[in-house]
């Protein structure tokens, strides 16, 4: 073997409309969706720097397109190898529907009527991997879930049926290669490189979000982030809507022209995921107006609010499709006066202080924790 042995980099395609389903997707020649053109864009940087002695992909369009998206389209060898499993009868079906006419089916000991089992997969992939072993570069491969699965147990040869272990997403890359002479995998179901640029994305759309929401106080910019059929919940109250119409009329009445002239939002921290973001934020005015989103009947008393607030934004498509807001109303109304922190363990204002500033006093509500300090 040479000092650094051959690596084959393996890509699974990105979203179809019926991968995001969970129909099977053999034959049949979808093309990516736009989150699925988005994220095999995303492959460029992932893939930069790499030399392929070889690329193949896949004859149909949904791989072919994630290659060419990912910037190795234009030296891409189509092959038939490296087709989707053949469904046959199943084709275009989810497991659960199957399932229901053939209790108990399973595709890796069952195959497909009218289409290929696991041996028959394995049979093509195998005449490929003597070509790749043959290579004294590396290559990138281009296919489909569970054809790049039997693929990769036939590399370790092992039966392809122990592909059925090899979960491998839309989207994802995988690495074969070598130990000294033992076939390998070295990695296998990386989406890092999708939540790395996704994230970017949805930050940016969330804070577009919130610039309307609280620096424009625009409508329209708000709802232009958002989904058609948005959902939004203030869950200690239960206020929002349900739907574009009702979410429209909730900011439009509600919300938007409803927060005092004086807020002020300060995050505090940002998660990131594939499909949402959480936020951390200390909202602070001075309630001297109706706000009926948040103390709904309660006319205004002139207070000075500082309120942590936890935001769960999910995404579809690269908008809003719902949010999912909290905070403590019993800090709320103890800092509006309506609620007596005395006989309660409750507290105001000193719960976002105390998030802002963590060297500030711990445990003050817990009796037992100072006597303990006193003893």
């Amino acid at each position: 073997m040479p000092e650094r042995a051959p690596e084959v980099v393996l890509v699974r395609h990105s979203e179809t409309e019926w991968s995001r389903s969970g129909q099977h997707t053999g034959r049949t020649d979808l093309p990516l969706t736009e989150t699925g053109r988005r994220d095999a864009e995303a492959l460029r940087p992932r893939l930069a720097g790499r030399s392929f002695e070889r690329v193949l992909t896949s004859p149909l369009a949904r791989a072919a397109e994630t290659c060419r998206l990912s910037g190795l389209g234009g030296r891409a060898e189509p092959r038939d190898e490296l087709l989707e499993w053949d469904y046959g009868d199943y084709e275009g079906r989810t497991t659960p529907d199957i399932r229901d006419h053939a209790p108990g089916w399973d595709l890796w000991r069952d195959g497909c009527p009218g289409g290929e089992s696991a041996a028959d997969v394995a049979r093509r992939v195998d005449r490929l991997i003597v070509e790749l072993r043959a290579l004294e570069g590396d290559a990138a491969l281009f296919s489909h879930g569970h054809v790049l699965r039997v693929l990769a147990a036939r590399w370790l040869e092992q039966p392809p049926e122990n592909g059925a272990r090899l979960a491998l997403s839309t989207g994802a890359v995988g690495t074969l290669g070598y130990e000294r002479e033992t076939a390998v995998i070295r990695l296998w179901n990386d989406t890092a490189y999708l939540d790395a640029a996704g994230g970017a994305e949805l930050a940016a759309v969330l804070d577009d979000h919130l610039a309307g929401e609280f620096e424009l106080r625009d409508v329209d910019a708000t709802m232009a982030t958002m989904t058609d059929d948005p959902y939004l919940d203030h869950v200690p109250v239960m206020t929002g809507g349900v739907g574009r119409a009702e979410v429209r009329r909730f900011y439009e009445r509600h919300f938007i022209p409803k927060w005092p002239d004086d807020v002020k939002v300060v995050p505090i921290s940002r998660t990131i995921g594939r499909d949402r973001v959480v936020d951390e934020i200390v909202a602070s005015f001075t309630h001297d107006v109706e706000m009926d989103f948040m103390l709904p009947g309660i006319a205004p008393t002139g207070r000075f609010v500082e309120l942590p607030h936890a935001v769960v934004v999910k995404f579809e498509g690269g908008k809003v499709a719902h949010e999912h807001v909290y905070w403590d109303q019993a800090s709320l109304l103890v800092q509006v006066g309506l609620l007596d922190p005395g006989a309660l363990p409750v507290s105001g204002a000193e719960q976002a202080h105390k998030l802002l500033d963590r060297t500030l006093p711990t445990n003050t509500l817990m009796q037992r924790w100072s006597k303990r300090a006193s003893d």
